[in-house]
């Protein structure tokens, strides 16, 4: 009897967002080629309003290893937070090599490196020079950001061709002199490709974002126009910005000086990798700022979200420079959606000074890292697509990326969320299974990760206040002993409140339809709704006791 010959299966590659995509931030894309899984960036959320000490939030990796699946690499394409800064916490549960540009590598060993943990498994690659990761061969494209070194991802798999756009803008004129490779992604588009992933931050915003250098010679302008203090709060990451800082500071007769540990860290970088040669001096003590002439500095921040532990922050509650009338604060930054009230908060701290805020809109002193819709257009035209998924932007924006890719001619577009997946097959695209994809935050104090279920918690207390009842009963009886002890934080009408708890509590003890602790829960939550109208966290605590005879 002859035995069967089973059918050769079509190779697939599935493609399934861990963040990014629903989101602005968290930037973090899987691919699949059966079990063998090749991860594209691993970046946080900054800034998390309704997370309680909380100030970043990880993807998820549990699916990095679910039903037997291998991380073969980690593939970055620039060096922003929203993009690495995951991925210490990673490599605190998976091991795979990690490829990526000089300066996304440096500052990603950084970031190793002020964790205490070894960073031996980060690998530099270069442009134009493919490279394999497992079944999948990466080329990086040079695209210009926010940020040097940055890079769309050519990736050839059994499947088909796929090109990640990374975070990108066909700025003309850059600082560094370094443009969009156009050639080679003509070049790629005219070979094929078969599912192109893009990003889609401003897809919502019409014409072409404004070039670096035009933000540079207005921070040269304002330099010169200052008679008092300037400060400019930047992304630390930001080094074509600091550059342009810099030149701002020699067109004025100033010196360039840089508060906290992450500007420190990214000049300390940019000058190892050469990336430029600005004249900054960290500062240590910012207290000793007060008795530097106005006149004579530029002080480069960050803390452009509004971050409480910032050194903009502190800028604006008056813990480093004094701000007074006459002197400037420039935010050469975009507010991340979600972090409005924040940066609100900031900028009215600054104004009750008397100095004077700064923002784009009100001159062009910020420009964004990010395409606007006809470089969007341009990319799109430029590869020519078989399917299209926008990536890196909230819904609205996902959807108008998609839009634009169907009035360009695209076959196909797929709009996909955190945890949606489509499968590219024999050069097709269709959609593929969700997963549960999570997300989990990390305390800022204890620098570990944090259950969602708990920062819902503390959100709930920090919205409604909290009741604790803490009662003993006797383990042989289950009759109540003593008085219950009643907590109340951030609940109104205080100790008539506690005197009214008390009571339910002892008038539930009486009850024998449930087991106490369930009774007093029940009484508690039935006193609260009536009393205060809201629903307290509520927490009952029952020690068991065990008494002696006399």
């Amino acid at each position: 009897m002859t035995a069967a010959i089973e059918a050769p299966t079509t190779p697939s590659v599935t493609v399934l967002p861990l963040g990014g995509c629903g989101q602005v931030g968290m930037n973090s894309t899987l691919l699949l080629d059966g079990k063998d899984a090749l991860l594209i960036d691993c970046g946080v959320f900054l800034g998390v309003d309704e997370a309680p000490g909380v100030d970043r939030v990880i993807p998820d990796f549990s699916p990095l290893s679910k039903d037997g699946r291998r991380l073969a690499g980690v593939v970055l394409t620039h060096g922003h937070e929203d993009h690495i800064g995951a991925l210490p916490d990673l490599f605190l549960e998976l091991d795979a090599k990690i490829y990526g540009l000089p300066l996304p590598i440096a500052l990603a060993r950084a970031r190793f490196e002020a964790r205490g943990m070894p960073h031996d498994h980060l690998e530099v690659v270069a442009y134009g020079a493919p490279f394999q990761v497992g079944p999948f061969r990466v080329e990086l494209i040079r695209v210009t950001h926010s940020i040097p070194d940055a890079a769309a991802l050519l990736i050839e798999t059994r499947a088909g061709r796929i090109l990640h756009s990374g975070d990108f803008k066909l700025d003309p004129t850059p600082m560094d002199g370094l443009t969009t490779d156009v050639a080679r992604l003509k070049e790629v588009g005219d070979q094929g490709i078969d599912l192109l992933l893009s990003d889609s931050t401003n897809a919502e915003r019409g014409g072409r974002t404004r070039s670096e250098s035009a933000v540079a010679s207005e921070l040269e302008k304002i330099a010169v126009e200052a008679e008092g203090r300037l400060v400019v709060a930047c992304f630390a990451s930001h080094f074509h910005r600091l550059e342009g800082l810099a030149r701002a500071a020699k067109k004025s007769g100033r010196k360039l000086l840089l508060a906290g540990t992450a500007l420190d860290r990214a000049l300390r970088i940019g000058h190892r990798l050469g990336r430029f040669g600005i004249d900054a001096t960290p500062v240590g003590d910012e207290s000793k700022l007060k008795f530097e002439p106005k006149t004579r500095f530029i002080l480069a921040v960050t803390g452009t979200q509004g971050e409480p532990r910032a050194a903009l922050a502190r800028v604006a509650n008056g813990e480093s420079v004094p701000l007074e009338p006459g002197d400037k604060v420039v935010l050469s930054s975009t507010t991340i959606p979600g972090n409005e009230r924040a940066v609100r908060k900031i900028v009215n701290a600054i104004t009750r000074t008397g100095a004077q805020v700064i923002q784009d809109g009100m001159r062009p002193v910020h420009c964004s890292g990010h395409a606007h819709h006809e470089e969007q257009a341009d990319l799109i035209r430029l590869l020519r697509p078989r399917h299209f998924v926008p990536i890196h932007g909230d819904r609205a924006m996902l959807e108008a990326h998609a839009r634009c890719a169907l009035s360009l001619g695209v076959p196909g577009a797929s709009v996909l969320e955190n945890g949606d997946s489509v499968i590219l097959e024999a050069q097709a695209v269709r959609r593929g299974p969700g997963e549960s994809v999570g997300k989990r935050a990390i305390d800022s104090g204890a620098e570990r990760p944090i259950a969602w279920e708990d920062v819902e918690a503390r959100r709930r207390v920090g919205l409604y206040g909290q009741v604790s009842c803490a009662l003993a009963i006797d383990a042989a009886s289950g009759l109540l002993v003593g008085a219950p002890r009643i907590t109340l934080t951030g609940v109104p009408e205080g100790a008539a409140l506690e005197a009214e708890l008390v009571r339910a509590v002892f008038e539930a003890a009486s009850g024998t339809e449930l087991e106490l602790e369930q009774r007093v829960q029940a009484a508690l939550r039935q006193r609260l709704r009536r009393r205060v109208g809201s629903r307290p966290v509520l927490q009952v605590q029952v020690v068991r006791v065990r008494r002696e005879p006399i």
